[in-house]
């Protein structure tokens, strides 16, 4: 055997002599077959460096053991879901696939179709579009390959596992109002993104039910690098704004990031609130008030729902359901004045020269 060749069964049966149907079934975990057989064939396997061909026991079997994953890897809350789906498919012998899905990468039906011609056993989607209907997963579905969409909701009839943004939107104002917050500003995701869409009205709702609360919209903006001026030149238009609500953390860290060049106190002044607790590395200097979107929860929903259809799907009719992760606020010092608190330090609001 070549230094580069990986051992067969073959090679094993040879060198512990006995047949390759017994050896087959020691790997395999099948029959009754004696402790002291299985330990020797365990041993020379070992010894010889066997691995498994996958791609034999997919042909044998139907199922290749891979998964695979379209999102934006770049965003740390889509890869805490993967990073969790990936031990949750580790653990059942599964491995994941993933496939970036950025402006600069291909479009998600190309990426489906190479999943496809991979042999997935099934795909986890963050899809691009909200509008993705039935056609655009045909691929998948003509071939009974079991798709789960996370985050985003869309019209085609699969399986959706995301985060009650709504009601994460409604507790973020809810949570300012308690902290006696009244004159609310938020800087809102693009409508035509339906979670940026649920956590705006969400953060209405609550407003709405209240009578002594205004919210104000700055703008709706999906980007980290908006200009500084879009905030500036809102608080000098209503300088009466307590609070600052972002569509997500990384805006919110902007925001913070403005207010201290502007010498404004953080909560003291003007509170800020972000969404979905994926601070980066620097936010101990910013610890932003945030809403758990519970990713842990959201991955193994998915992946359970994922083998739910492995299992039966094929033997049974398995209706789509829509499953939202009702999220939590996690309070730190953007909000709620604290020990030590890092926000404190900054020059009183009217030392400003906004």
């Amino acid at each position: 055997m070549g230094a580069e060749e990986l051992a067969s069964l073959k090679d094993i049966a040879k060198a512990t002599g006995y047949s390759l149907t017994t050896v087959s079934r020691v790997m395999r975990n099948k029959g009754e077959i004696s402790e002291a057989t299985r330990k020797r064939i365990h041993e020379a396997a070992e010894k010889l460096g066997y691995h498994e061909n996958r791609l034999i026991s997919g042909f044998q079997t139907g199922h290749s053991g891979l998964v695979g994953m379209i999102y934006d890897s770049t965003n740390p809350f889509f890869q805490e879901i993967a990073s969790e789906i990936q031990k949750l498919l580790y653990a059942r012998d599964y491995m994941l696939i993933a496939c970036t899905a950025t402006p600069e990468t291909a479009e998600d039906s190309a990426l489906i179709r190479r999943l496809v011609e991979q042999r997935v056993d099934g795909i986890v989607i963050v899809p691009r579009d909200d509008f993705a209907d039935n056609a655009y997963f045909s691929n998948l579905v003509s071939r009974c390959v079991p798709v789960i969409s996370i985050d985003r909701k869309t019209k085609a009839d699969i399986d959706f596992i995301g985060t009650d943004d709504f009601c994460g939107g409604y507790l973020s104002a809810e949570h300012l109002y308690e902290t006696g917050r009244r004159n609310l500003a938020y800087l809102a995701g693009p409508d035509f993104a339906s979670p940026a869409r649920l956590r705006r009205e969400g953060f209405e709702a609550f407003v709405s039910e209240h009578p002594d609360m205004r919210m104000r919209i700055i703008a709706k903006c999906g980007n980290l690098d908006f200009p500084s001026t879009l905030i500036r030149d809102f608080l000098r238009e209503h300088p009466e704004t307590d609070s600052v609500a972002a569509f997500f953390d990384w805006q919110a860290i902007r925001i913070c990031q403005i207010l201290f060049a502007e010498n404004i106190r953080i909560p003291d002044d003007i509170a800020v609130m972000g969404f979905g607790c994926m601070e980066p590395d620097y936010a101990n200097v910013f610890p932003v008030t945030s809403v758990d979107q519970k990713t842990k929860e959201i991955a193994a929903n998915a992946v359970e729902r994922l083998f739910l259809r492995l299992e039966q799907g094929r033997t049974r009719d398995i209706p789509s359901v829509e499953i939202r992760i009702k999220p939590e606020i996690r309070v730190k010092g953007s909000t709620v004045k604290q020990k030590n608190n890092l926000f404190t330090m900054q020059k009183n609001r009217g030392d400003s020269n906004r």
